[in-house]
């Protein structure tokens, strides 16, 4: 019994649990900070996309530029992965199973 106790306080207290993100005592942007994260890299990412397709290239440049092109690529599909695929649906049901098991104790 002790260490459910110490178990929940200790879980009360870690700011990053998703209880202290979902409060209302949380600060607006430690609640949104991963969504604005997200949202100013795929921001920056097309606009770099955009940029390269109306500028020309440097010859030298272009094994650099393609590289970089390749790594937002990528962080663009993983972001787009998380809050468009099973991810975001794996979080809400973690978070409705944390909730229905905090109602019980």
């Amino acid at each position: 019994m002790e260490s459910k106790q110490i178990k929940k306080l200790h879980h009360d207290d870690d700011p990053s649990s998703s209880e202290y993100l979902s409060s209302t005592s949380a600060p607006w942007l430690t609640k949104h900070i991963a969504s604005l994260l997200s949202l100013s890299t795929v921001v920056l990412s097309f606009t770099f996309f955009f940029i390269l397709i109306y500028y020309p290239l440097e010859p030298e440049k272009k094994d650099i530029v393609i590289y970089i092109l390749g790594v937002l690529s990528a962080i663009d599909s993983q972001i787009f992965s998380f809050y468009f695929g099973s991810s975001k649906d794996s979080e809400a049901k973690n978070r409705m199973i944390n909730h229905q098991m905090n109602k019980k104790n």
